[in-house]
């Protein structure tokens, strides 16, 4: 059965962080992971779940273009369009200055996408970016690390 969750008053749009990778992973599906991923820019939460993101690839005449993917049965007018206006302002802040042919741009993604490919998803799961914890003695180190 379908269900389409139609109320946007539970929903919240938000800057993505690293920790969210693996669950945008999710929502983007079992495709093997390209270019065509694109740069996450934004997400929308539903009652503290993601269930959608906003990106940013490259159409066929090597512009940028903003794209979004939903898990099935988010994907309303309304939700889309907050998700888009949010990721076009975090676009315009990040690269407003860049050139014409957006190379910036370009090598973000293939950064990111050859850094995912290169990651083992276990990996990804498990790192913890942003919690220091104390080692041995008095030196910090951080819990989690991705391996290539």
């Amino acid at each position: 059965m379908n269900t389409t969750h139609t109320t946007t008053s539970h929903s919240k749009v938000r800057n993505v962080h690293l920790a969210d990778l693996s669950k945008i992973i999710a929502v983007y599906g079992n495709k093997p992971l390209s270019t065509d991923f694109g740069l996450p820019l934004a997400l929308l939460e539903y009652c503290k779940e993601i269930c959608g993101y906003a990106f940013v690839t490259f159409n066929s005449f090597n512009e940028p273009q903003i794209l979004t993917h939903f898990k099935q049965g988010f994907e309303t007018v309304a939700t889309k369009q907050l998700l888009n206006d949010y990721a076009n302002e975090v676009f315009v802040s990040l690269y407003a200055n860049e050139e014409q042919n957006f190379t910036k741009l370009q090598r973000h993604i293939k950064r990111l996408t050859n850094w995912l490919i290169t990651s083992k998803e276990q990996d990804l799961k498990e790192a913890t970016f942003y919690n220091p914890k104390r080692s041995a003695g008095s030196s910090i180190s951080w819990a989690g690390s991705l391996k290539n």
